[in-house]
């Protein structure tokens, strides 16, 4: 394996915290994904595990060089005198001494950075921001599908159908966290005081949404970003306009902000929350919702079209929940308020009611 693959996985600090048992139920998540049903990278991780058993790099302290170049020759030492006596059995030495030294071959590259171990393990050592390693996760969703996922500090994230995420943040307590949003999520950001304090920016097309800690659901669509916050507070920052300044918000509790890049104006409402986050749940709940907003719901998170036939039935309203995972409960559930046909054509497209 080359070189490179082994320094890249060591100076990874959430590899090193998978590796070693102490990541996060999220970072679990993503390195056995990682490496499942993947022999190159099972043997990336073998050869990752031999490493750091020979350096101790669980229990590391701030490393003097000489001695633990020392170490890793009496090693390599134990180990060949190991090998040689169990290949006496099964003439297999060359071969396996070959596997070994493929593997071992990026030890002094673990001594380089066994200091940024130490601060992995040892968090109570000062080091420069700088030097710490940024994580970066990629989610999408597809049309009909839904997925939560942990970050490092605890906050939680839902990503609606249809949507992508991207993530950065660094593992030092107290770094800020960037997200890019397209499509729908809802964002449960755990808060923090002191040093450990930081910011959780979400950047959509049309601006910036800053958070201490909070619950929100953020939508984008080519009609602008709206943001709906259920408990704490958030600031929004509407991207700069044509006299080269922005515009911000702070946002409070059941209210809904609309906003678009390069217009100086939020709109602001009063909301009934349950509306916008009931989706969570697998559940869809109206609140007197006309029928054409139910039926832009349902293309959005199915990928289909809904032709709604007259103009008097897209404005009828609804109220109440429906599950929403089950594409014909919700047909059988519109027909039956509605007192209208609701049938899916051989195209695939949803027609509610009669034509005129």
């Amino acid at each position: 394996m080359p070189d490179s693959q082994i320094e890249n996985l060591l100076t990874d600090n959430s590899f090193v915290r998978w590796i070693t048992g102490n990541a996060s139920a999220a970072e679990t998540e993503y390195w056995n994904e990682w490496v499942c049903g993947d022999a190159e990278r099972q043997v990336l991780v073998k050869q990752a595990e031999k490493l750091i058993q020979l350096t101790g790099a669980d229990e590391l302290s701030i490393p003097d060089p000489q001695r633990e170049l020392k170490k890793f020759e009496a090693s390599v030492r134990d180990y060949e005198q190991n090998e040689k006596i169990t290949d006496k059995a099964n003439n297999h030495r060359i071969q396996q001494s070959k596997s070994f030294f493929g593997a071992v071959a990026a030890a002094i590259i673990l001594l380089v950075v066994s200091i940024g171990f130490y601060v992995t393990f040892n968090a109570g050592i000062e080091s420069n921001p700088e030097d710490q390693q940024v994580v970066q996760r990629k989610y999408e969703t597809a049309y009909g599908e839904k997925k939560s996922f942990e970050l490092s500090d605890g906050s939680v994230i839902i990503l609606n159908a249809n949507s992508n995420l991207t993530y950065t943040s660094s593992a030092q307590s107290g770094q800020d966290i960037d997200v890019w949003l397209e499509g729908e999520a809802y964002f449960d950001i755990t808060h923090f005081e002191g040093d450990n304090q930081r910011m959780f920016s979400l950047h959509t097309s049309d601006g910036t949404v800053e958070v201490l800690g909070t619950e929100f659901v953020v939508k984008t669509t080519s009609e602008g970003t709206q943001t709906v916050l259920s408990e704490g507070k958030v600031k929004i920052e509407v991207e700069e306009d044509s006299t080269g300044s922005n515009t911000t918000l702070v946002l409070k509790p059941d209210e809904r902000a609309h906003f678009v890049s390069g217009s100086r104006s939020i709109d602001l409402q009063t909301v009934n929350t349950l509306v916008y986050t009931s989706w969570i749940n697998d559940k869809w709940h109206f609140d007197n919702t006309p029928l054409e907003k139910v039926a832009q719901r349902i293309e959005e998170t199915y990928g289909m079209e809904v032709v709604i036939r007259t103009a008097a039935l897209k404005q009828r309203l609804l109220s109440g929940s429906i599950k929403s995972t089950n594409l014909e409960i919700i047909k059988d559930a519109l027909s039956k308020i509605l007192n209208e046909q609701v049938v899916q054509e051989v195209d695939g497209t949803m027609v509610i009611g009669q034509k005129e």
